[in-house]
């Protein structure tokens, strides 16, 4: 009997010891819920001791009643147990792929709404943020393609990451003064958006936030912001400090007091079919243009950098002359123009980055200037159409796949001071029957290494597979040499020039 009433004991100890731990669990977390229930066609998430409840997403998977709702109207209180709640949040989820909602009431006592809280819900076409939300979640109302009309509160602060990308209906957007920081790509790919204002309150613009707005004809920033401005009714963002353009659309006129384009200003803006880029400007950033549509471009004289895949993919893009200020073209910055036809390179240009103009399939010629000491991998990869190639007395270093798939060439000539050519710098240069090389101690070829799909690697030391069938030119006195250098040797045939 003693030994019972010792287990007894100890069992009841042991149960006191856990709820208490429970109960301070719970008493230092006050932001997990205590409950969730289902009142009316809504589930709740309940806080016991700040009599709050959030609509949460619980069981909305299963729930087809939650799958096919129509209208949800959410009360600013709801009563469980005798006691009274206050709504004061909608919860990450909350409505996510509730394809069929029409209609939204949020009650003016919600503070917050969750993260992809109304995410695909492809019916709703309006809706009216109350005075007390202070901020709405990333990729809240995303890919709502029918949304056509947001009323934004006073109360509002923050507006997080793409929180309404791909609203692909919304015609117009008048941001409430108040709202500090408009993040990453809030309004992206919005394609029928005509008109944004930008209040006094912003002093936080991040990248991408009207990018693909294609429809864009107004842009405009309230003339009190300290931090942005739209200068001389220019349609774009400006930030003033520093005179960067960092966001602009197809009606955008650059002012001549800019200096820089911002990274991705352009970017995805498929409607803008030409720009005047004024003098004042000194830099254009990495993917300023990139995917945009682009038929017409004038560069000022003043642009000395041109960034990363500033101009990747502008399709429509046949030619362009770029000014003799420009010393520095990112990677790829041309990457994949398919239609254009001719460029006109600067002559105080120091090296031609990797991938600046790979697939630009239609680009028939090329002068690389003699400023020039370097071509990058991939500079002229699948340049399909490329036949007349002028390679300058300064380049030292040709990189790997430097002319790869540059089917329509038939010669190349390297000058005197190249002494250093990668690995398949003509590979897929299948009409290739002569190379003049004009150094006389052979280039050392570079191996190029890329990884096979067994965690491996190739490395690749041939310049490619037409040599063999191609006659190498160079200086009478070398030809011995070129004849006993590794992979020079394996051409068809080494005569003087």
């Amino acid at each position: 009997m003693k030994n019972y009433l010792n287990q007894a004991q100890t069992i009841l100890r042991k149960t006191i010891f856990f709820a208490i731990f429970a109960l301070a669990l719970v008493s230092c977390n006050e932001n997990m819920p205590n409950a969730t229930v289902k009142i009316g066609n809504l589930y709740y998430d309940l806080y016991f001791n700040k009599k709050e409840a959030e609509v949460t997403a619980w069981s909305k998977r299963t729930d087809e009643n939650i799958k096919t709702l129509e209208t949800a109207d959410i009360p600013e209180t709801i009563e469980y147990c005798g006691t009274t709640y206050t709504v004061t949040g909608i919860r990450n989820y909350a409505f996510e792929w509730c394809e069929n909602l029409k209609s939204v009431s949020i009650p003016n006592t919600v503070v917050r709404i969750g993260i992809w809280a109304f995410n695909d819900c492809y019916e709703l076409t309006s809706i009216t943020i109350p005075n007390s939300v202070k901020s709405i979640g990333e990729y809240a109302f995303s890919d709502c393609k029918n949304l056509r009309q947001v009323t934004f509160g006073d109360g509002l602060e923050k507006i997080e990451a793409h929180a309404f990308v791909g609203c692909s209906s919304l015609i117009s957007i008048c941001i409430p003064d108040g709202i500090t920081d408009i993040d990453y790509g809030t309004f992206c790919a919005c394609t029928s958006l005509e008109s944004i204002t930008i209040p006094k309150s912003v002093t936080i613009i991040n990248e991408n936030v009207i990018e693909g707005c294609i429809s864009l004809k107004s842009i405009v920033v309230d003339p009190l912001n300290t931090i942005y401005d739209s200068r001389d009714n220019c349609n774009a963002i400006i930030e003033t400090a520093s005179n960067t353009l960092i966001a602009g659309c197809s009606k955008t006129i650059v002012p001549n007091s800019v200096t820089n384009i911002g990274s991705r200003a352009f970017n995805n803006c498929s409607s803008l079919d030409s720009i005047i880029i004024p003098n004042s400007v000194t830099t254009i950033g990495n993917y300023a243009f990139c995917s945009s549509g682009l038929q017409k471009l004038t560069i000022g004289d003043g642009v000395s950098s041109i960034g990363d895949f500033a101009f990747l993919d502008c399709h429509n893009l046949q030619s362009i002359t770029i000014p003799d200020n420009v010393t520095s073209i990112g990677r790829g910055a041309f990457a994949d123009c398919d239609t254009l036809q001719t460029i006109t390179l600067p002559n105080g240009l120091a090296s031609i980055e990797n991938g600046t103009f790979s697939g630009c399939e239609k680009l028939e010629s090329v002068i690389i200037p003699n400023s020039v000491t370097r071509i990058g991998q991939s500079a002229f990869s699948e340049c399909y159409a490329l036949k007349s190639l002028s390679i300058g007395n300064n380049v030292s270093t040709i990189e790997s796949l430097a002319f790869k798939y540059c089917a329509q060439l038939e010669s190349i000539n390297f000058p005197s001071s190249v002494t250093n050519v990668g690995a398949l710098a003509v590979a897929g240069c299948y009409n290739l029957t002569s190379i003049k090389c004009y150094a006389t101690i052979p280039p050392k070829i570079i191996e190029y290494i890329t990884p096979d799909h067994h965690g491996g690697s190739y490395t690749y030391v041939e310049l490619g597979e037409n040599c063999s069938k191609a006659t190498l030119y160079v200086p009478a006195g070398s030809v011995e040499a070129y004849k006993k250098a590794d992979q020079w040797k394996d051409f068809g045939s080494i005569l003087p020039l």
